[in-house]
């Protein structure tokens, strides 16, 4: 879950702050999470995600929100519709049976979980993502009922993985078959996707699954025929070399591709389903086989220039040892911007995903699959026509050759020697930092103080953060051992650890630990203990702050209250021992005043409202010394496995470095602080400016939100949150 969403759920409904840290959309507080599931789980807590309170609410409405209608649009209200069932889907209007409540929150919570990391990247970069957040943030581009989008509109809102889970969801949907179908439900007249009117209320097992088709796709039984044919053909054909199938312990399958190291529960070429379709449909339209033959030929070289098209946009950079990593320039062919970097070759990319289209293509139509280029035993790059060096891979490309089932004997194109290599300028160890080159043509920043770096990119490949440090990760796990004996090192080290667990803790995803670590049933113990006793302090937090507000109004107390600015500014923050501080201090003042009054009714009162404080301060002190005992063990079973985390995080490719954000001068811990002391160096962290006023289309300043001062060599990275990527800053004169 990223942090964003994380501060969200630390959030209570009323808009206040400090609930149950484990709270999250599996719905550990029983409270939250009935609400959540039983009506429209985004509209009463859409500023949970990041958004404010209300900004994309319906006029008119306190509760439902447009963050979620275009789930609704995609399906989800067409389904209950069918099955006679409340309409969760639409927010507040109604609450839903039991047993449909459980479903949604057994089935539905990993989609709302992306909904929600979508949403939250589209509000942080508003800039890139400005075609979603205007639609978003429109009334008047949703429908009458305000639950539905227009089709190309609806398309732009929906990312590809919410795409593939909710057709996934909607299966499984279908073959649910709830016990408490309402059947003497009144017809409902809500917008559907296509924007008809349900007639008619389905009661059988089989007219749900007919439903959940009819919002899959076209219900011509040859178009499901045809897709079920396509999802068996792309299980059947072999994976990218890349990419692994992995089974995880649940017994689902996902993705995971070996040098990005990034995983999905999609297919890697699940995206290609309906473009299969429409060739399938285009090729079988024109009848005769030698004509159908000509169609597959079209395609084939329609894919084959698309691919060249692609890798046109592609540079490498020489990264050392003979590798490279790749990087991708916008649309406009412009270098002052670079949308993706990857150790992962484009080439292969292109030419496997080329391959695959035309062979399940062909073996969908029985016909011979056209040779592209050299055919399957060419070399792996030569599948792609000519793509120009340089400048010139901005210019229009020569005539492409066009694929066939006779050229059998077509030369193999290698794209190595056409891909331009650009190197970057490297820090040397006579430089205190790092300086641009004349001629490199790379992106500027600006900071907010008025500083001006160009921005050289870094491979994704989740070793980022070290390359930005001019170190392996192997190196650097090296240095952390031998560093152990460093106290402030084993703090910053374990507290990193403590904050990976906890948000492990949260996904379930314990298996990507050491052994040493994942398998520890006492370590794992005490974290829970640590939540539960921070879940305590919460409570018992909220508990005191509104005792505060309660004697803070009253009468008595009014001038007594008031002349303390110490405990009036602590009504309003939500920090334990803050509170607590609060608290005591507005006990001194009661003691005080009860002192000075005189016998009778007024004086009773007020001694009461003593005695609850007494009894809420002794309470809350206790909780929060519990919290720190709980703290401190946690911490002392993290030291004991200093060792197994930095080893894995020196052989784990997955593993990125991390920071918290800190500019104050006092370290605050993270791994980035501990390489930056054992490599004695200063290192700042930079980040685009959350919220930006004027409408420029100029990229957002860059603030400082992380510095580590341990030496004179001086480091700048960018760092991306919305990718959880650095790239380094290159200072500019």
């Amino acid at each position: 879950m990223p942090a964003a969403l994380r501060r969200g759920f630390e959030g209570v409904a009323d808009g206040s702050t400090g609930t149950s840290r484990l709270t999250d959309l599996a719905g550990r507080d029983v409270q939250l999470s009935e609400a959540f599931f039983t009506r429209g789980p985004l509209c009463s807590f859409s500023y949970l995600y990041g958004w404010g309170n209300r900004p994309l609410s319906v006029p008119g409405s306190r509760s439902q929100s447009w963050l979620f209608m275009p789930l609704i649009s995609l399906g989800l209200l067409g389904m209950e519709e069918r099955s006679g069932l409340a309409p969760w889907s639409v927010g507040s209007r109604a609450r839903v049976g039991g047993d449909q409540a459980a479903f949604w929150r057994r089935e539905a919570s990993d989609v709302i979980q992306a909904y929600g990391e979508w949403f939250v990247e589209v509000h942080a970069d508003q800039r890139r993502h400005s075609s979603v957040a205007a639609i978003l943030s429109d009334p008047s581009r949703w429908g009458s009922s305000r639950d539905h989008l227009s089709g190309p509109e609806q398309e732009a809102v929906t990312p590809s993985k919410v795409m593939g889970m909710l057709t996934s969801l909607m299966a499984r949907f279908a073959e649910w078959s709830p016990s408490n179908v309402n059947e003497g439900a009144a017809l409902r007249s809500y917008s559907t996707p296509s924007h008809r009117r349900v007639q008619g209320l389905p009661r059988t097992k089989d007219s749900i699954v007919a439903g959940a088709h009819a919002l899959l796709g076209p219900t011509d039984e040859d178009d499901e025929t045809l897709r079920r044919r396509i999802a068996d053909a792309i299980k059947r054909h072999p994976l990218p070399a890349q990419w692994k199938a992995v089974t995880s312990r649940s017994g689902e399958v996902y993705y995971w591709n070996r040098q990005t190291s990034v995983t999905s529960w999609s297919h890697p070429y699940a995206d290609v389903t309906e473009e299969l379709v429409m060739a399938v449909r285009d090729c079988q339209s024109v009848g005769m086989t030698r004509l159908r033959q000509d169609r597959l030929n079209h395609w084939a070289r329609s894919w084959h220039e698309a691919a060249c098209h692609e890798l046109s946009r592609w540079r490498s950079v020489a990264a050392g040892d003979g590798a490279a990593y790749f990087y991708r320039l916008p649309e406009d062919g412009s270098a002052t911007e670079v949308e993706s970097t990857t150790w992962e070759d484009p080439r292969q990319v292109q030419d496997t995903r080329l391959r695959f289209q035309v062979d399940v293509l062909a073996y969908l139509l029985s016909l011979p699959a056209p040779d592209i280029a050299g055919g399957p035993s060419a070399d792996s790059a030569g599948a792609v026509a000519n793509i120009q060096s340089g400048q010139e891979a901005r210019t229009r490309q020569g005539p492409l050759r066009t694929p066939t089932a006779s050229s059998q004997h077509s030369s193999s194109l290698s794209l190595a020697s056409r891909m331009t290599e650009r190197r970057v300028p490297r820090a040397t160890s006579s430089t205190s930092g790092y300086s641009c080159q004349r001629g490199a043509q790379m992106a500027t920043r600006r900071t907010r103080d008025g500083r001006l770096f160009s921005v050289e990119p870094l491979p994704t490949d989740n070793s980022c953060g070290f390359h930005g440090l001019g170190i392996s990760r192997e190196e650097a796990a090296r240095l952390l051992l031998k560093s152990r004996g460093d106290q402030q090192v084993m703090e910053w080290v374990t507290a990193d650890l403590k904050q990976l667990m906890a948000s492990l803790l949260e996904t379930g995803d314990r298996e990507r630990l050491p052994q040493a670590i994942g398998g520890d049933a006492k370590l794992w113990a005490s974290i829970v203990r640590f939540f539960e006793a921070q879940n305590n302090v919460d409570e018992g937090r909220r508990k005191t702050l509104v005792l505060l507000r309660d004697v803070a109004s009253d009468s008595a107390v009014q001038e007594e209250a008031a002349r303390s600015g110490r405990v009036a500014s602590a009504l309003a923050v939500s920090g334990g021992q803050d509170v607590l501080e609060a608290l005591q201090r507005l006990l001194s003042a009661l003691k005080a005043e009860v002192g000075s009054m005189s016998s009778g009714p007024a004086k009773l009162q007020l001694m009461h409202r003593l005695m609850e404080c007494k009894t809420e301060a002794k309470s809350l002190a206790a909780l929060v010394s519990a919290n720190e005992e709980a703290d401190k063990e946690l911490l002392r079973l993290c030291q004991v496995h200093f060792g197994d985390y930095v080893e894995w995080m020196g052989n784990d490719s997955s593993f990125w470095l991390s920071f918290l954000r800190n500019v104050s001068g006092e370290s605050t811990g993270g791994l980035l602080d501990a390489l930056a002391k054992v490599l004695r160096l200063t290192v700042r962290v930079w980040s685009e400016v959350r919220m930006q006023n004027g409408t420029s289309s100029a990229p957002p300043d860059l603030e400082l939100v992380h510095e580590a001062c341990h030496g004179g060599k001086e480091v700048d990275l960018f760092f991306q949150q919305n990718r959880n990527h650095y790239d380094r800053l290159v200072p500019c004169k």
